[in-house]
């Protein structure tokens, strides 16, 4: 068995589980705590930390290949590719930034406007 596929494949199936565990917290948000909402906050969990381990796995065993995506085919030049990769990433934060921003403000506002006698 060679590491690179074992590591592609492993570091795949951990995100399907990752990306299962939180469509399936997502959408029992508001449910008390039952056995199965426990069983995937612990898959989250745990899909999480080994999802992290692979990735970093991944990119250690791939890094040439990465390299060469980054650089692009003129030497000395960044690949339009990185490029729109990194503008996505920051419209990405900045979208999360904003909506953690006016969801903070939104429950401040809400908590401490009201009357109490």
């Amino acid at each position: 068995m060679t590491a690179r596929p074992f590591v592609s494949l492993a570091t795949f199936a951990t995100f399907l589980c990752l990306a299962v565990s939180g469509v399936a917290l997502q959408m029992t948000n508001h449910q008390p705590y039952t056995p199965a909402k426990v069983f995937f906050t612990v898959l989250h969990n745990v899909s999480a930390i080994f999802f992290l381990v692979f990735s970093i796995l991944h990119i250690l065993k791939n890094w040439r290949a990465i390299r060469a995506y980054i650089k692009g085919k003129a030497a000395g030049k960044i690949s339009r590719e990185f490029i729109v990769c990194c503008i996505l990433l920051l419209v990405l934060l900045i979208v999360c930034w904003l909506k953690t921003a006016y969801d903070t403000r939104y429950t401040y506002i809400t908590t401490n406007n009201q009357n109490t006698p």
